[in-house]
């Protein structure tokens, strides 16, 4: 059913249209006083509702949008790092460029990667098994299980193990960064090629900055 369509002749006011005053508002064209004015006003007949259907940019995100998942226990992509490991666990590509999360996992004590920063992106951790000793800028904190840590992107930083045991923790990265760097860096321990100078490059490609000497027990 067509919505109706009513044509006035007004003087300056406003005019409601439906058969119970209700419907859609017209006003006047023109702020002449005594001036008639003919425009046409459409009412959706009672009872009747318009759909819209979503705009090809409304289709176009939702189609962009990632879509829910879960990475049960055990599971997630192992990479081989030499003296750690890091478990991928969310991409760029699975949370639509939000966020990466990796476990890094297998830390022995005293190990810690040089101090740098992320231009990218900010960084979180959240420490599963064995103490850190977080360095951010020019502060030093304990962190043992069930800490949470933020650091802010641009901000020079770097951890080391200080416990007995190997260290566990989540890293998350936002918006999604860093997974490029683990790969490159696993494939380069893998062929053996591994060195500081390498690893600067590999850094500089993921957009971190190396800002202090390679610590012996990170590579």
């Amino acid at each position: 059913m067509s919505p109706m369509v009513t044509t006035f002749r007004v003087r300056c006011r406003t005019v409601r249209t439906g058969p119970d005053g209700s419907g859609t508002v017209g006003h006047c064209p023109t702020d002449s006083p005594g001036i008639a004015n003919e425009f046409r006003v459409s009412a959706v007949r009672p009872g009747r509702r318009r759909t819209r259907l979503p705009s090809a940019r409304s289709r176009r995100t939702m189609a962009d949008m990632s879509e829910a998942f879960i990475v049960p226990p055990g599971e997630g992509r192992l990479l081989d790092l030499g003296n750690f490991e890091a478990v991928v666990l969310a991409t760029a590509a699975q949370t639509d460029g939000e966020l990466t999360l990796l476990q890094t996992q297998s830390e022995p004590p005293d190990f810690g990667p040089p101090l740098h920063l992320h231009r990218d992106a900010a960084e979180a951790f959240f420490v599963l098994e064995g103490e850190y000793l977080m360095f951010i800028e020019d502060q030093q904190t304990l962190c043992p299980p069930g800490t949470f840590v933020y650091v802010p992107r641009a901000t020079p930083h770097t951890f080391k193990v200080v416990s007995a045991g190997a260290g566990k923790k989540l890293n998350l990265f936002s918006p999604a960064a860093m997974v490029q760097y683990f790969e490159e860096l696993a494939e380069a321990e893998a062929a053996g090629t591994v060195t500081p100078e390498l690893l600067d490059e590999i850094a500089a490609r993921s957009n971190v900055e190396v800002l202090g000497p390679v610590p012996k027990t990170y590579l």
